[in-house]
């Protein structure tokens, strides 16, 4: 049985509305990304996955206190990133 994006959507629609689903997802978010900085000892967390950039407009909503850099990078890098990501298994 694959993921069905449309039906989680409904389901979560079921119970939490865009403002109750948006925070969820920063309160998973921050957990994640503290439990990082605890392991690591890092005081800053940066992250610069390539798959953001298919969410970036949605990214200031749940991170409204952040502050976001602009990477520059030769886009070979790039399209190399694009393709390892590809092959990690989804399982």
């Amino acid at each position: 049985m694959g993921f069905n994006a449309g039906q989680a959507a409904a389901a979560l629609r079921t119970v939490a509305d865009e403002a109750g689903f948006a925070a969820a997802c920063r309160g998973f978010s921050h957990e994640i990304y503290a439990r990082l900085a605890m392991t690591t000892g890092a005081a800053v967390v940066v992250d610069k996955t390539p798959m953001y950039l298919k969410i970036a407009d949605v990214l200031p909503t749940l991170f409204p206190r952040a502050q976001f850099l602009v990477l520059g990078r030769d886009p070979r890098a790039t399209v190399w990133s694009f393709h390892t990501w590809d092959q990690v298994p989804s399982d």
